[in-house]
């Protein structure tokens, strides 16, 4: 029988066979249906009417890893089968990334028919599978992305366009504003994070580390911070006219503040002003700021 006129109660009106067994998870049957002479490359880019999802990205989206593998590996799959997207935007690798299916990513990264354009695909939102991954602290799926031979630098710097998300954020800004500490390690330690990403900043003026910063996520903060190529965002401003160490202090981020001020002090060639001077300033500023705290604290106890 014609493969693609068979419809199913379970997933909607006008579902192919293979879409059935690939949602699923019936390897065999995926496989049989593969094989058939009857099974084309038109078969493989068929979109169910509800969700838009062609076999592969039913399978990419439930986490059945030999589906995919079979579909990827079949003779009828080439590169445009990795391209289709549905009305939200999703690929079969975004919808994997998205659910943390991290076996099923590698699996399409290591297919032949994945590029480095496959990688830059975005959805209604503006986000990439890397950023997807990013904002869902999907840590496995991210080391998996940013080590493949298709990342690149350029992966790193595509930024989103939701308003409510977060608008013109990158997946370090992404993984930053939702604590995913993980996935921060995993992006600053990697080859394709330069300095132009760590410094990068959003429509509002804010980089990775301010995020971080008002969102109190001090130990991501402190990790940005810690990287070699920060230097930039040191003297970087929001829209507001304010510094991460202007922000640091105001949401009373003692120790982080701290390392704000030498680091601050010391670029601003602190130095070469005198060491004990340079020490002193930081000294008082940090004391000052503690003081501060301490004020904030009482009286929050006395109420």
């Amino acid at each position: 029988s014609d493969l693609a006129s068979i419809d199913t109660k379970h997933i909607g009106q006008g579902v192919d066979a293979l879409i059935v067994a690939a949602f699923s998870g019936h390897e065999g049957v995926v496989k049989a249906i593969l094989a058939s002479p009857q099974c084309t490359e038109d078969i493989l880019k068929v979109q169910d009417h509800r969700d838009g999802f062609t076999a592969l990205m039913g399978a990419s989206f439930h986490g059945h890893e030999g589906i995919v593998k079979a579909i990827l590996e079949s003779d009828k799959c080439t590169k445009d089968i990795l391209k289709v997207q549905n009305g939200d935007g999703y690929t079969a690798l975004i919808v994997a990334s998205s659910h943390g299916h991290e076996g099923v990513v590698k699996a399409i990264l290591e297919s032949p028919h994945c590029t480095k354009e496959a990688l830059k695909v975005q959805d209604q939102d503006g986000f990439t599978a890397l950023m997807n991954a990013s904002s869902c602290g999907h840590e496995g799926v991210v080391k998996a992305i940013l080590e493949s031979d298709k990342c690149t630098e350029d992966i790193l710097k595509v930024q989103g366009s939701d308003d409510w998300i977060g608008l013109g954020f990158t997946a370090l800004m992404l993984a930053s504003s939702n604590g995913h500490e993980g996935v921060v390690k995993e992006i600053v330690a990697s080859p394709h994070c330069t300095e132009d990403i760590l410094n990068f900043q959003d429509q509002e003026g804010y980089t990775a580390l301010i995020v971080a910063i008002l969102e109190g996520e001090e130990d991501i903060a402190e990790m940005i911070l810690d990287h070699p190529k920060a230097r930039d965002m040191l003297d970087a401003k929001n829209t507001d006219d304010k510094t991460a160490l202007e922000l640091a202090e105001s949401k009373g981020l003692v120790a982080l503040a701290a390392k704000l001020i030498v680091k601050t002090t010391m670029t601003g060639g602190g130095e070469s002003k005198g060491k004990d001077t340079t020490k002193a300033k930081q000294e008082a500023r940090i004391q000052l700021l503690k003081k501060k705290r301490s004020k904030r604290e009482e009286a929050r106890g006395g109420k």
